[in-house]
């Protein structure tokens, strides 16, 4: 941000001359930091000025992109005054109180006959007394540790003790972390955090064994409630003891998982740890060792429902909309998209209505294949058609689209009857379908009934298949909705009521969309006019669709010769954004070869068309009579 613009994030990576700001940095400063994932955070604004009761709703929203951290405050604080309220304005923060607790401890270990070891560090986010836990190595090479913190009552300004600081886990990398490597001690967890990146956190005073006092304290659990918890454990029986008690415990909590090193090193010596192993492998080996336990591993317990507050939610609002979270789908056919908004929003139902014979599965199979060949993974549920017959019209489109020449679906399907010419032509279009459609589409997938309940099983397995690697769940075309049965015995209105529940739940948990085709009413039918309640027995899609669409034919316009109709689309319904009866968006539609044209000069085809002039050697002896079509 600037103070020309307070709304603008502008990166901060680099300020203060040499002195460069690292997110370590930043975030121990903040209070009341929660990790939003995707490296993004809220937090407290610094700038108290500007803020009511300590901006406890976090106006300040932290994103990491590689070396950049974006700020970007609700309230309008400029990047200056969150820096100025950080004491970070001339940089990086101040070395100094580093090096004065450095001497001091090696003071302290000349005068105690000891060697200095290492220093961890107790500090961060809300914990800011000093407090450092130090190993040392006496005369007899045996490890002691000793505690320090800040006391202003000295004249070192350190006092050799824990006396009035809070308890809390030692941390390497941010609390803020969703996720977090649980080890026995500061040494490991600096390995793991090292290794991986993660944040890796140890309590105090080590593991607790079964039956020995407890050294797990109740400030741990809540620091890691709300969280995803690995645990790791050292190769001894306090080391399981102390991973089963934990994992019990933080069941209550937290999201926890066991990973057990030695069911990889299945040789190491008893007491080994994550460290000792660490100095067998290179650290991408062993990165890829603890990556793939966690993806391995399952859950101890149900994860824990943590109550967020309004606040949450809205922040989580905030960022979803100032990212690409409601960026909407691209059908492929921009006259759609400029009718409802740039695509299919997310999280929404959208249904498209028309007589028979208009094209509604010819149209919603060329969005969806366009759609896969940009890279969304798509579901086509057809209850009319195989998986064969829809493969032959898409076949017969792209054959046309790409050459200029015609093969009917039917043709296809009678390979029986074609020339060599014909069937490398055939090949090659299905070739390209396999490169370009095939790895992000499915028609009718495997087990598939009409069963609504069959169809519901199917995409949820698939979305949550997706949500295991990280990938966005698919979208969903059903063609169409009246033909669902159910398992049950109940009647034709209540299965549709049921479809509709169940796909508007998909659509909404899994952030994704749901395109249902509709069949009309014959009054709709017979009345050549576009209405919202035009779908036949639609009570409860008319009112729980987001978007709905519907074809009109003009069967009375055009020429006395042409392969094709005039097809008109209205948005009859459209809950985010602009519906209108009055405004209708004009295709050609080729039956014969399930293709809807944009009558729109501008348009950009996402096929390349060659005329038959262009192709002397067009193989196929039916060619579409074509009308006024223009130059593409």
């Amino acid at each position: 941000m600037s103070n020309g613009d307070n709304h603008c994030p502008v990166s901060i990576a680099q300020m203060g001359g040499n002195a460069m700001i690292t997110i370590g940095d930043i975030l121990p400063r903040l209070e009341n930091v929660q990790a939003k994932g995707g490296n993004q955070w809220m937090a407290s604004c610094p700038c108290g000025f500007r803020h009511r009761n300590g901006d406890r709703n976090r106006s300040l929203h932290i994103t990491l992109e590689g070396d950049k951290i974006l700020l970007h405050c609700f309230t309008g604080c400029s990047q200056e005054e969150v820096l100025d309220a950080l004491g970070m304005r001339s940089g990086a923060p101040d070395q100094s109180e580093t090096d004065k607790r450095s001497s001091f401890l090696s003071w302290f270990a000349q005068q105690n006959g000891l060697t200095l070891i290492e220093e961890y560090s107790y500090c961060y986010g809300e914990y800011q007394d000093g407090l450092t836990k130090v190993r040392f190595q006496d005369s007899e090479g045996k490890k002691t540790f000793r505690w320090i913190r800040k006391d202003n009552s000295k004249k070192s300004g350190y006092s050799m003790s824990t006396q009035g600081c809070r308890n809390r886990l030692y941390v390497s990398g941010s609390m803020a972390a969703p996720e977090i490597f649980l080890v026995e001690g500061e040494k490991d967890a600096n390995t793991v955090h090292r290794i991986t990146g993660a944040t890796a956190a140890s309590a105090a005073n080590g593991a607790t064994g079964a039956g020995a006092d407890r050294k797990w304290l109740p400030e741990y659990t809540q620091q890691l409630k709300g969280k995803k918890v690995y645990i790791l454990w050292d190769n001894d029986e306090v080391g399981r003891a102390w991973a089963d008690r934990q994992a019990s415990e933080l069941s209550e909590v937290a999201e926890v998982y066991k990973l057990d090193l030695f069911t990889v090193w299945t040789d190491a010596p008893e007491k080994a740890d994550v460290s000792d192993m660490a100095r067998l492998h290179s650290d991408s080996e062993m990165e890829t060792i603890l990556r793939n336990l966690q993806n391995e591993a399952a859950p101890e317990n149900e994860p824990p429902q943590v109550e967020r507050s309004s606040a949450d939610l809205m922040d989580d609002f905030l960022m979803k909309i100032t990212g690409d979270g409601y960026k909407p789908l691209p059908t492929g056919l921009q006259t759609i998209d400029a009718a409802i908004g740039g695509g299919l929003m997310r999280q929404t139902l959208v249904l498209l209505g028309a007589e028979p014979g208009a094209g509604k599965t010819a149209l919603t199979t060329m969005i969806f294949e366009q759609m896969a060949k940009d890279g969304t993974p798509c579901l086509y549920f057809n209850l009319e058609m195989s998986r064969e017959q829809l493969f032959a019209r898409s076949l017969s489109r792209i054959i046309y689209r790409q050459t200029g020449s015609t093969l009917y679906p039917i043709q296809i399907l009678q390979g029986y009857k074609h020339t060599q010419q014909q069937r490398e032509t055939v090949i090659a279009a299905a070739e390209w379908y396999k490169d370009n459609v095939a790895p992000c589409m499915k028609y009718n997938p495997d087990r598939t009934t009409s069963e609504i309940e069959n169809i519901l099983d199917i995409i949820t397995e698939e979305a949550e298949t997706a949500a295991a690697t990280g990938a966005p769940a698919p979208i969903v075309c059903i063609d169409y909705l009246h033909l669902l049965t159910s398992r049950e015995k109940i009647d034709a209105g209540e299965i549709l009521k049921r479809a509709v529940y169940g796909l508007k739940e998909y659509a909404r948990k899994y952030d994704t969309v749901v395109f249902c085709i509709m069949a009309q009413s014959r009054a709709a039918n017979n009345s050549k006019e576009a209405s919202l309640s035009s779908g036949r027995d639609t009570s409860a899609l008319e009112y729980s669709a987001d978007l709905q669409l519907q074809l009109l034919k003009d069967e009375d316009e055009g020429e006395s010769e042409k392969d094709f109709t005039f097809t008109d689309m209205f948005v009859t319904k459209n809950r985010f954004g602009m519906a209108s009866l009055s405004k209708k968006y004009r295709f050609r539609f080729y039956g014969g070869l399930s293709l809807f044209e944009p009558i729109d000069d501008n348009h950009e085809e996402p096929y390349r068309t060659i005329s038959p002039e262009e192709d002397p050697d067009n193989p196929f002896d039916q060619q579409p009579k074509r009308s006024r079509r223009g130059s593409r």
